[in-house]
Protein backbone atom coordinates (compact mmCIF):
# COMPACT_ATOMS: atom_id res chain seq x y z
CA UNK A 1 0.00 0.00 0.00
CA UNK A 2 1.17 3.36 -0.88
CA UNK A 3 1.03 6.96 0.10
CA UNK A 4 -0.06 7.47 -3.06
CA UNK A 5 -2.91 5.58 -3.16
CA UNK A 6 -4.18 6.99 -0.01
CA UNK A 7 -4.08 10.46 -1.31
CA UNK A 8 -5.66 9.20 -4.60
CA UNK A 9 -8.13 8.13 -2.03
CA UNK A 10 -8.95 10.92 -0.20
CA UNK A 11 -9.46 13.48 -3.33
CA UNK A 12 -11.75 10.59 -5.06
CA UNK A 13 -13.65 9.19 -2.21
CA UNK A 14 -13.36 11.40 0.87
CA UNK A 15 -15.97 9.22 2.28
CA UNK A 16 -13.92 6.44 2.80
CA UNK A 17 -12.02 6.57 6.10
CA UNK A 18 -9.15 3.94 5.05
CA UNK A 19 -8.31 1.80 2.17
CA UNK A 20 -6.97 -1.91 2.15
CA UNK A 21 -4.80 -3.03 -0.15
CA UNK A 22 -4.96 -6.18 -1.56
CA UNK A 23 -2.17 -8.53 -3.07
CA UNK A 24 -2.61 -12.40 -4.84
CA UNK A 25 0.24 -14.75 -4.99
CA UNK A 26 -0.97 -17.81 -6.61
CA UNK A 27 -3.65 -19.42 -4.25
CA UNK A 28 -3.40 -17.09 -1.51
CA UNK A 29 -4.57 -13.29 -0.73
CA UNK A 30 -2.89 -10.83 1.17
CA UNK A 31 -4.51 -7.05 3.10
CA UNK A 32 -3.24 -4.33 5.02
CA UNK A 33 -5.93 -2.26 6.14
CA UNK A 34 -4.25 1.85 6.52
CA UNK A 35 -5.79 4.40 8.16
CA UNK A 36 -5.12 7.88 8.29
CA UNK A 37 -4.97 10.32 11.06
CA UNK A 38 -3.53 12.94 13.42
CA UNK A 39 -0.45 10.94 14.04
CA UNK A 40 0.24 9.54 10.22
CA UNK A 41 -0.75 6.57 8.35
CA UNK A 42 -1.03 3.11 10.68
CA UNK A 43 -1.26 0.00 9.03
CA UNK A 44 -2.42 -3.87 10.04
CA UNK A 45 -2.50 -7.03 8.34
CA UNK A 46 -6.39 -8.11 8.01
CA UNK A 47 -8.15 -11.58 6.39
CA UNK A 48 -9.93 -10.62 3.41
CA UNK A 49 -12.63 -12.29 3.85
CA UNK A 50 -13.30 -11.48 7.84
CA UNK A 51 -17.07 -10.58 7.50
CA UNK A 52 -16.59 -7.09 9.66
CA UNK A 53 -13.89 -5.77 6.45
CA UNK A 54 -16.23 -6.82 3.98
CA UNK A 55 -19.15 -4.73 6.22
CA UNK A 56 -17.36 -1.67 5.43
CA UNK A 57 -16.31 -2.24 2.52
CA UNK A 58 -20.13 -2.61 1.20
CA UNK A 59 -20.89 0.59 2.60
CA UNK A 60 -18.03 2.80 1.43
CA UNK A 61 -16.39 3.33 4.66
CA UNK A 62 -13.24 1.79 2.98
CA UNK A 63 -12.09 1.33 -0.37
CA UNK A 64 -9.83 -1.43 -1.93
CA UNK A 65 -6.61 -0.96 -3.70
CA UNK A 66 -4.95 -3.57 -5.61
CA UNK A 67 -1.97 -3.48 -8.19
CA UNK A 68 -1.14 -4.34 -12.20
CA UNK A 69 1.96 -6.95 -11.96
CA UNK A 70 4.93 -6.11 -13.46
CA UNK A 71 4.86 -9.19 -15.90
CA UNK A 72 1.91 -7.63 -17.10
CA UNK A 73 3.17 -4.06 -16.90
CA UNK A 74 5.77 -1.60 -18.14
CA UNK A 75 7.13 1.13 -16.17
CA UNK A 76 9.87 3.19 -17.51
CA UNK A 77 11.24 6.76 -17.86
CA UNK A 78 10.78 8.57 -21.34
CA UNK A 79 13.11 11.00 -22.07
CA UNK A 80 12.18 14.47 -24.65
CA UNK A 81 14.32 16.97 -25.76
CA UNK A 82 12.20 19.75 -24.36
CA UNK A 83 12.70 22.20 -21.16
CA UNK A 84 9.18 23.28 -20.99
CA UNK A 85 6.92 21.26 -18.99
CA UNK A 86 3.68 22.05 -21.16
CA UNK A 87 5.15 20.72 -24.04
CA UNK A 88 6.76 18.23 -23.19
CA UNK A 89 3.70 16.47 -21.12
CA UNK A 90 1.71 16.90 -24.58
CA UNK A 91 4.85 14.52 -26.36
CA UNK A 92 5.41 11.96 -24.00
CA UNK A 93 2.55 9.63 -25.13
CA UNK A 94 4.31 10.23 -28.67
CA UNK A 95 7.72 9.74 -27.87
CA UNK A 96 6.38 6.22 -25.31
CA UNK A 97 4.10 5.10 -28.14
CA UNK A 98 7.36 4.46 -30.41
CA UNK A 99 8.77 2.53 -27.34
CA UNK A 100 6.28 0.49 -27.14
CA UNK A 101 6.09 -3.11 -28.31
CA UNK A 102 1.96 -2.51 -28.40
CA UNK A 103 0.12 0.23 -29.81
CA UNK A 104 -0.27 3.06 -27.18
CA UNK A 105 -3.96 2.81 -27.94
CA UNK A 106 -4.59 -0.75 -26.83
CA UNK A 107 -3.21 0.61 -23.50
CA UNK A 108 -4.27 2.68 -20.21
CA UNK A 109 -1.56 4.77 -19.33
CA UNK A 110 -0.06 7.44 -17.01
CA UNK A 111 2.43 9.51 -16.09
CA UNK A 112 2.77 9.73 -12.26
CA UNK A 113 6.12 11.56 -12.56
CA UNK A 114 7.37 14.54 -14.83
CA UNK A 115 10.24 16.10 -13.72
CA UNK A 116 13.19 17.69 -15.06
CA UNK A 117 16.60 16.51 -15.34
CA UNK A 118 19.87 18.05 -14.14
CA UNK A 119 20.84 19.44 -17.95
CA UNK A 120 16.80 21.10 -17.96
CA UNK A 121 15.48 18.49 -20.50
CA UNK A 122 12.08 16.88 -19.17
CA UNK A 123 11.65 13.22 -18.52
CA UNK A 124 8.34 11.18 -17.79
CA UNK A 125 7.74 7.86 -15.60
CA UNK A 126 5.38 6.40 -17.86
CA UNK A 127 3.06 3.63 -16.26
CA UNK A 128 1.64 1.10 -19.01
CA UNK A 129 -0.83 -1.81 -19.84
CA UNK A 130 -2.51 -3.33 -22.19
CA UNK A 131 -6.28 -2.60 -21.91
CA UNK A 132 -6.87 -6.18 -22.34
CA UNK A 133 -4.27 -7.42 -19.91
CA UNK A 134 -6.32 -4.86 -17.31
CA UNK A 135 -8.91 -6.39 -17.86
CA UNK A 136 -7.85 -9.88 -17.45
CA UNK A 137 -6.37 -8.57 -14.20
CA UNK A 138 -9.85 -7.20 -12.87
CA UNK A 139 -11.14 -10.53 -14.02
CA UNK A 140 -9.07 -12.18 -11.53
CA UNK A 141 -9.69 -10.06 -8.91
CA UNK A 142 -13.19 -10.54 -9.27
CA UNK A 143 -13.31 -13.98 -9.13
CA UNK A 144 -12.29 -13.74 -5.60
CA UNK A 145 -14.67 -11.33 -4.79
CA UNK A 146 -11.99 -8.33 -4.83
CA UNK A 147 -13.39 -5.52 -6.72
CA UNK A 148 -10.52 -2.58 -6.53
CA UNK A 149 -11.18 0.98 -6.87
CA UNK A 150 -7.41 1.88 -7.43
CA UNK A 151 -5.22 -0.20 -9.26
CA UNK A 152 -1.95 0.87 -9.07
CA UNK A 153 1.56 -0.59 -10.66
CA UNK A 154 3.08 -3.03 -8.50
CA UNK A 155 6.92 -2.21 -8.69
CA UNK A 156 6.01 1.67 -8.62
CA UNK A 157 3.78 0.86 -5.23
CA UNK A 158 6.67 -1.32 -4.17
CA UNK A 159 9.22 1.38 -4.70
CA UNK A 160 7.19 4.54 -3.10
CA UNK A 161 6.53 2.35 0.12
CA UNK A 162 10.05 0.96 0.37
CA UNK A 163 11.28 4.74 0.78
CA UNK A 164 8.36 5.12 3.20
CA UNK A 165 9.27 2.76 5.26
CA UNK A 166 13.20 3.12 4.85
CA UNK A 167 13.77 5.88 3.35
CA UNK A 168 17.29 7.09 1.88
CA UNK A 169 19.36 9.50 4.48
CA UNK A 170 20.55 12.05 3.06
CA UNK A 171 24.14 12.87 2.59
CA UNK A 172 27.04 10.60 2.60
CA UNK A 173 26.81 6.75 -0.23
CA UNK A 174 22.98 6.66 0.35
CA UNK A 175 21.80 9.29 -2.25
CA UNK A 176 24.49 7.23 -4.88
CA UNK A 177 24.39 3.85 -3.94
CA UNK A 178 22.13 1.83 -5.68
CA UNK A 179 19.11 0.38 -3.91
CA UNK A 180 17.41 -2.97 -5.04
CA UNK A 181 14.19 -4.16 -3.83
CA UNK A 182 13.28 -7.86 -4.29
CA UNK A 183 9.68 -8.63 -3.55
CA UNK A 184 9.43 -12.63 -2.87
CA UNK A 185 6.57 -14.44 -3.77
CA UNK A 186 4.95 -17.80 -4.12
CA UNK A 187 4.49 -17.25 -8.18
CA UNK A 188 6.58 -14.42 -8.74
CA UNK A 189 9.93 -12.62 -8.20
CA UNK A 190 10.31 -8.96 -9.24
CA UNK A 191 13.14 -6.60 -8.41
CA UNK A 192 12.95 -2.44 -8.77
CA UNK A 193 16.29 -0.51 -9.02
CA UNK A 194 16.66 3.02 -8.07
CA UNK A 195 19.53 4.95 -6.60
CA UNK A 196 19.35 7.11 -3.57
CA UNK A 197 15.54 8.04 -3.99
CA UNK A 198 15.08 7.42 -7.60
CA UNK A 199 13.63 5.00 -9.64
CA UNK A 200 15.46 3.31 -12.18
CA UNK A 201 14.18 0.27 -13.48
CA UNK A 202 11.67 -2.53 -13.03
CA UNK A 203 12.20 -6.27 -13.79
CA UNK A 204 10.28 -9.63 -13.25
CA UNK A 205 12.50 -12.27 -12.41
CA UNK A 206 12.51 -15.90 -13.40
CA UNK A 207 13.11 -16.91 -10.07
CA UNK A 208 16.35 -15.26 -7.94
CA UNK A 209 19.01 -16.13 -10.36
CA UNK A 210 22.52 -14.78 -9.27
CA UNK A 211 23.40 -14.43 -13.25
CA UNK A 212 20.41 -12.53 -14.08
CA UNK A 213 20.55 -9.91 -11.59
CA UNK A 214 24.08 -9.50 -12.40
CA UNK A 215 23.18 -8.15 -15.77
CA UNK A 216 20.31 -6.24 -14.26
CA UNK A 217 23.39 -4.34 -11.97
CA UNK A 218 26.02 -4.03 -14.41
CA UNK A 219 23.58 -2.24 -16.66
CA UNK A 220 24.19 0.80 -14.32
CA UNK A 221 27.47 0.68 -14.89
CA UNK A 222 29.06 4.45 -15.11
CA UNK A 223 31.18 3.12 -17.40
CA UNK A 224 30.87 -0.08 -19.81
CA UNK A 225 32.60 -3.17 -18.02
CA UNK A 226 32.80 -1.30 -14.52
CA UNK A 227 31.86 -2.46 -11.52
CA UNK A 228 28.41 -2.09 -10.27
CA UNK A 229 28.20 0.88 -7.23
CA UNK A 230 27.28 -0.65 -3.74
CA UNK A 231 24.15 -2.10 -3.87
CA UNK A 232 21.67 -2.07 -0.48
CA UNK A 233 19.49 -4.83 -0.54
CA UNK A 234 15.84 -4.89 0.93
CA UNK A 235 13.96 -7.96 0.79
CA UNK A 236 9.79 -7.93 0.93
CA UNK A 237 6.91 -10.35 0.51
CA UNK A 238 5.72 -13.56 2.17
CA UNK A 239 9.04 -15.65 1.23
CA UNK A 240 10.89 -12.75 2.42
CA UNK A 241 11.56 -14.61 5.67
CA UNK A 242 13.40 -17.19 3.32
CA UNK A 243 16.85 -16.45 4.70
CA UNK A 244 18.51 -19.44 3.70
CA UNK A 245 17.41 -18.40 -0.20
CA UNK A 246 18.56 -15.12 0.85
CA UNK A 247 21.90 -15.97 1.80
CA UNK A 248 22.69 -18.53 -0.78
CA UNK A 249 21.68 -15.74 -3.66
CA UNK A 250 23.80 -12.97 -1.61
CA UNK A 251 27.11 -15.85 -1.40
CA UNK A 252 26.52 -16.72 -5.51
CA UNK A 253 26.48 -13.01 -5.81
CA UNK A 254 29.41 -12.33 -4.20
CA UNK A 255 31.09 -15.53 -5.53
CA UNK A 256 30.76 -14.08 -9.12
CA UNK A 257 31.40 -10.40 -8.77
CA UNK A 258 32.90 -9.25 -5.43
CA UNK A 259 31.98 -6.07 -6.03
CA UNK A 260 27.98 -6.40 -5.28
Amino acid sequence: MTTSIIQALTRDRPWAGSCVGVDTDGDRCYAVRVRGGPLGLTSERVAWDDPALQSVIVTGRTAVAAAMPQCASIIRWVDTPLTGMGKARRVLPSLLDIQLPFKLEECACEFPRVERKPGGHVRGLAAVARVSDVAQRLGELRARNIDPFFLDQESLALWTQGLAEWPVHSGGAGLQSLRALVYLGASRTVMVLGRGSVFISAHSLHGLRADQVIRLLRAQCEEPGGAPPPVDWLWVGPEAAQRETIDSFLRDIGGKDPVV
